[in-house]
């Protein structure tokens, strides 16, 4: 008994040593929870431990397994153990930038095919995935040699020297695919980070080598373009190329002249008067060289981030290229579908009927060449592929009968109508979704429309009256007004003659944008025009031409260079900034505070929003600007000779669907020259008609605004100028002045909501400021003074009503340097 006792009273007290407990109870859940978390943290390490040691086994196999000699060999369409780059294949492994094609799951998008493989050989044996397992095949190959070829092979086979000059390789590449070279340092601040570009020099040293690549190619091998000679191209420059890249200039004897072609030819476009014309809306970039002399580099460095280019040469002599970009799919920027130029063909055909000889036809390839081209071909003498795909200058060109300014019209008409309702889309877009946007476009209505109009003599500038009765074009059933057209650039004075297209909508569905002659410029009308159009249209330093508009309403006023604000005694007052400005000068800061109202001259400027210290974004401009007013919008235009220009605001910015703001709004210039545009009140009978004209109904402007004789119908729309047909829409009148859609979609709605407000004996003259998340606007209706789109990154300016002021850019659809906004 006294044993039990004993070994029972030792059981209690082994027990309460074990569970903690001195009076030997059961433990309770929530002692032995912590256990069970425990013993659960020990399981999850465990696994994890399994899994690092599994990785680090697999890691090291891989290791083990790596190949580490690749080669080229021939291509094959029956190799499956091959990796393929820069072309499709039916069954083996690839890398190419192509569509349609199988590129590894889990892979780093890239404009070329060599930056496609240089994305894969990134990828390391730790992570593996798809990218990391088809780059150990040995084998690479592909179907063709040209730049991005090479590249992609010579990058798949020296990986560690590819990635030292990855940045380089990869400007190469689009040099070679898309004729696209960053030659300026603007070119290299907005595209250069598609290929890691930071400095210019890096950017030639890529010319440099392309140029190699070309030079020796033409002057050892068959021409470029050609299939032969594929494989000997190979075997002589990949074991040449890796001492060529790390020491260009020691064959500076053999790229030197191609390089010095490209160079000076880019900068022959550079120079004024501007021989670049830029149509964002459609993705058209429009170049013009006397002669077709010019390397393609050259031409094609211009036009960077478009899809369609249209090259002008003395003689009426066209080409239009459907670009590269829209053959593959290009993810660094949005792209617009390509269109099949077959119909643009037939009505040049028409149109050239009788000027051309029966040999000579407009034609194109179809749009799923590589890169289409529009031009006049001899049928008796085709052209060979290398000398489609090669320079201009290898190619003979031939006279059309088709004027310039309507050359360009017709293109954009082509252009706006092949493309209506549609976006440009970043990866571009898949064959299927091209075949059917192609069939499914009825051409015939655009392509008698066309015709019919240029039949009456209607598109022939050297015609200075049409038939048009009552002022309208009737086609089609439907009535179209006569609307003159708005030039871009301020140094180049238009020429006469110089005719747009504008869509006219209906109830059916979008017409064909029809065409439409120009005013003349004879006869009264026409000298009213032409002064109208002097003053506004003109260089900004002829501001003594602006006298007639600033008498009807105040208009521009030079600003004194320096000291102009006053104090009350007399005494000039300097200016007090919150910091420095990165845009304006100390002369211009004065000169401003003598502009703005009396009340405001001796504020203290803060700086609310400055790009060069807040970054680039219209979103932070807002959120700074809320609530704060009035402030200076101050803007630098990008370029050696772009302008410095900006709006004063009365009330503080605020996105919405109105336009709102007071009469004290005014915009100005600072260089080339400072003037002060200020609102131009509306006279007494004239219905809200602009003031300050100067023209009757065949002014430049009346279309928007009802400006002179014109008048104001219902307080918001325009009548139309020449009294008779029917008024477009805002979006159709801001069309004409080729804004960029946003700014032109603002315009329109803008005004819409005005008008829908009630405002019916509101003027056409009060819209001062407007701002959506699209972008802000200052002036219209439908022409704004100044423009910025929802990036800051582009502007745009246009001869404005509402101050009866000019383009104050250089350019009028143009690249933002800087912008300020100070508050006062």
């Amino acid at each position: 008994m006294n044993g039990t006792v004993t070994l029972n009273e030792t059981g209690f007290g082994t027990a309460a040593l074990l569970t903690d407990n001195p009076i030997g109870s059961a433990p309770s859940p929530g002692d032995v929870l912590p256990i069970q978390v425990q013993l659960v943290g020990l399981v999850a390490l465990g696994v994890c431990a399994l899994a690092f040691v599994t990785q680090l086994s697999l890691f090291v196999a891989r290791l083990v397994r790596a190949t580490s000699i690749f080669n080229y060999v021939a291509f094959c369409h029956d190799s499956k153990d091959i990796l393929i780059v820069d072309c499709t294949h039916p069954h083996a492994k690839t890398l190419s930038h192509h569509k349609n094609v199988r590129n590894p799951k889990g892979l780093r998008a890239a404009d070329t095919s060599t930056g496609l493989v240089l994305n894969a050989i990134k990828a390391g044996p730790w992570s593996a995935g798809q990218p990391y397992e088809w780059c150990q095949l040995p084998r690479v190959s592909t179907n063709h040699f040209d730049v991005d070829s090479f590249l992609s092979v010579w990058c798949y086979i020296n990986r560690p020297l590819a990635l030292q000059h990855e940045a380089v390789l990869r400007h190469m590449a689009r040099i070679g695919d898309f004729r696209e070279a960053f030659l300026s340092p603007e070119l290299v601040s907005r595209h250069g980070s598609e290929d890691g570009i930071v400095n210019i020099r890096d950017a030639f040293t890529a010319l440099k080598l392309v140029c190699w690549l070309n030079s020796v190619e033409r002057n050892r091998f068959s021409a470029p373009y050609e299939a032969k000679d594929c494989d000997a191209k190979f075997a002589f420059f990949l074991p040449r190329f890796a001492a060529v890249l790390a020491n260009p200039e020691s064959v500076w004897q053999e790229w030197q002249d191609e390089y010095k072609e490209v160079v000076s030819g880019f900068d022959v476009l550079t120079g004024e008067p501007p021989s670049v014309e830029r149509h964002k809306s459609v993705g058209l970039a429009v170049l013009r060289a006397p002669e077709p002399s010019l390397h393609y580099y050259a031409l094609f460095s211009h036009t960077v981030g478009y899809d369609t280019v249209l090259t002008m040469y003395d003689n009426h002599r066209y080409e239009v290229e459907s670009k590269y970009t829209q053959f593959v799919t290009t993810h660094s920027r949005p792209v617009w579908p390509r269109i099949d130029m077959a119909p643009l063909a037939r009505v040049l055909n028409r149109m050239d009927a009788g000027v051309l000889d029966p040999q000579y036809q407009w034609s194109t390839s179809r749009f799923t060449d590589t890169g289409p081209v529009l031009r006049i071909e001899d049928s008796a003498r085709p052209l060979s592929k290398a000398q489609r795909y090669g320079h201009p200058a290898a190619r003979p060109l031939h006279a059309s009968g088709v004027p310039p300014p309507v050359m360009v019209a017709l293109v954009m008409s082509f252009l706006e109508y092949g493309m209506q309702g549609l976006k440009p889309k970043r990866g571009g877009w898949s064959w299927d979704e091209l075949q059917s946007l192609n069939a499914g476009i009825p051409w015939q209505t655009w392509e008698d429309t066309v015709v019919a109009q240029w039949q009456r003599g209607e598109l022939d500038p050297s015609n200075p009256t049409p038939h048009h009765p009552n002022g309208t074009a009737a086609t089609n059933g439907h009535r179209h007004h006569n609307q003159p057209h708005s030039h871009a650039h301020s140094h180049a004075p238009p020429p006469p003659g110089s005719h747009h297209l504008s869509s006219q909508p209906s109830s059916g569905g979008a017409l064909p944008p029809l065409y439409s002659p120009a005013s003349s410029f004879s006869g009264p009308a026409g000298a009213a025009a032409t002064t109208l159009g002097g003053s506004r249209q003109g260089s900004l330093t002829a501001t003594t031409s602006l006298g007639a508009v600033a008498v009807a309403g105040g208009g521009p006023a030079l600003l004194p260079r320096v000291g102009a604000a006053m104090t009350a005694g007399g005494v000039f007052w300097e200016p007090v900034l919150s910091e420095p400005s990165a845009i304006m000068s100390m002369d211009d800061v004065r000169a401003l505070s003598s502009a703005v109202p009396a009340r405001l001259a001796q504020s203290k400027w803060a700086l609310l929003y400055g790009s060069s210290r807040d970054g680039i974004s219209l979103r932070t401009l807002y959120r700074k600007a809320a609530g704060r007013a009035p402030t200076l919008l101050v803007v630098r235009e990008a370029g050696g000779m772009g302008h410095i220009f900006g709006a004063f605001a009365a009330e503080a910015w605020k996105p919405g669907p109105r336009f709102y703001g007071t009469g004290e709004t005014f915009v100005f210039t600072l260089q080339p020259q400072r003037v002060k545009y200020a609102w131009q009140r509306p006279r007494q009978g004239t219905g809200g008609g602009a003031a300050g004209a100067g023209g009757g109904g065949g002014g430049m402007y009346s279309r928007i605004s009802g400006g002179g004789g014109g008048g104001v119908v219902g307080g918001g729309a325009p009548s139309p100028p020449g009294g008779g047909g029917a008024v477009p829409p805002l979006a159709a009148a801001a069309a004409a002045y080729h804004m960029p859609p946003a700014a032109a979609a603002a315009a329109a709605a803008g005004a819409g909501a005005c008008g829908a407000g009630g405002a019916g004996g509101s003027s056409s003259m009060d819209f001062f400021q407007f701002s959506t998340h699209e972008g802000l606007g200052v002036g219209g209706q439908g022409a704004f003074a100044l423009w910025l789109d929802n990036e800051l990154v582009e502007g745009a300016s246009y001869g404005c009503d509402t101050f009866a002021s000019p383009q104050l850019s250089a350019r009028e659809e143009f690249k933002v340097a800087a912008v300020e906004l100070w508050q006062l």
